[in-house]
């Protein structure tokens, strides 16, 4: 999952860093703006992945350039979306890791690539199957990708979509909202207490979106502002979940020179005005297909000195597990502290498992755990993420 060095790229509000690689994977290093921060203490694990890609049209015997499709199930392999065989070994080693997690989070892009909308259903549905059969128990949040609509990226605010999953999400006791869910694929719960999980519905901001869907898709900047504030007044942990993470531009662009922007401009500059406001202790994505994080400042002026500045919030990319980009598939098993007397909460450390398709036999093990091999990152407080910032930097 390694990629090169690039140079610095400018947008206004937005600092990009340089894409570094260390050792086992790369970190998308940059920097944003916002202002408050968390604190902890006895142990609670959440299990984290995302871009599942599911493909039941997968064969073992096909190729890459024939969309790795066919009539049979069996192992995986690079540059082809998920197998049965991979997201049934998914599941197997998650529960294998962590029997019991306190919750599990998935980061959405269930449907495989270029595929129709009753494709899109079924691998939701043998997805959610598949998770239960393991996880029978334990509440899970989910977010919504680009490849989990009928239409790869066509998010609107039309109810039916929304509707369909909200059924298969009951059925399957997904944690979510429906009341919001279905005016625009998102929601707040609380999967600990004092945890308020806000998670959004990228997908209305995107870039390659072809709708129009006005300054404030379906409500969603509204209502996200309002449960920021309602949870500052309820002295909660913010976590915000979504799949697309806000960007002018992908890490990809200056490596190919083509454009390809994550977000439309405008979406990009409200979200981080509203975030800036009230920063979230943490903000996990998905889509980048890459192991990277980014810092959010309280000001422009501070994103220029890190070293004197103190980041308000980190923004963690999780890895994949579709090999369709050439990597091994990712999970992640991430501690947090938790406070019994107060329920304030901050992520500690994270241990990263993958599966090496390279071997003969495909084996899961742990790629690398946070703390050991950046021993800048003692937690995973947006401080310490600066810390391992200047270290790669300097």
């Amino acid at each position: 999952q390694a990629v090169s060095a690039v140079s610095t790229n400018t947008f206004p509000s937005l600092t990009f860093g340089k894409v570094v690689h260390l050792k086992k994977q790369t970190f998308l290093l940059g920097l944003f703006l916002c202002a408050h921060l968390a604190s902890a203490a006895s142990v609670k694990t959440m299990l984290a992945f995302a871009d599942v890609h599911y493909d039941l049209l997968y064969s073992p015997t096909s190729t890459p350039e024939r969309m790795c499709r066919g009539a049979n199930d069996g192992p995986a392999q690079y540059y082809c979306d998920s197998s049965e065989w991979l997201v049934d070994s998914l599941f197997g080693m998650m529960s294998t890791t962590m029997a019991t997690p306190d919750f599990i989070y998935y980061g959405g892009d269930t449907g495989p690539h270029n595929v129709n909308s009753s494709v899109i259903y079924q691998a939701q549905q043998r997805f959610l199957e598949q998770l239960r059969g393991r996880f029978p128990h334990t509440s899970t949040i989910m977010s919504l990708g680009n490849d989990d609509f009928p239409e790869d990226y066509e998010a609107s605010c039309d109810p039916e979509w929304y509707q369909q999953l909200a059924t298969l999400w009951t059925h399957h006791g997904i944690l979510f909202d429906k009341s919001t869910f279905v005016k625009g694929g998102y929601y707040a719960v609380s999967p600990l207490p004092g945890m308020r999980a806000l998670v959004l519905n990228t997908i209305l901001y995107a870039a390659k979106n072809p709708l129009s869907l006005g300054t404030d898709p379906c409500g969603q900047f509204t209502w996200l502002r309002k449960e920021l504030a309602t949870a500052a007044a309820m002295n909660e942990t913010v976590f915000v979940l979504a799949h697309a993470q806000p960007s002018h531009e992908s890490i990809d662009s200056p490596r190919t020179g083509v454009p390809d922007r994550i977000w439309k401009p405008e979406y990009v500059e409200r979200y981080l005005r509203i975030i800036r406001s009230l920063p979230p202790h943490a903000q996990l994505f998905g889509h980048m297909h890459e192991d990277s994080f980014r810092l959010m400042f309280a000001s422009g002026e501070d994103s220029l000195r890190p070293k004197e500045a103190t980041p308000c919030s980190v923004l963690i990319d999780l890895p994949p597990v579709t090999p369709k980009a050439g990597g091994n598939p990712t999970f992640r098993q991430y501690d947090i502290d938790f406070d019994d007397d107060t329920n304030a909460m901050h992520l500690r450390r994270y241990r990263q498992y993958n599966l090496d398709l390279a071997q003969e036999v495909p084996a899961w093990g742990i790629e690398y755990q946070s703390d050991v091999e950046y021993p800048a990152l003692s937690d995973l407080g947006p401080a310490r993420y600066r810390d391992l910032f200047l270290a790669v930097r300097d």
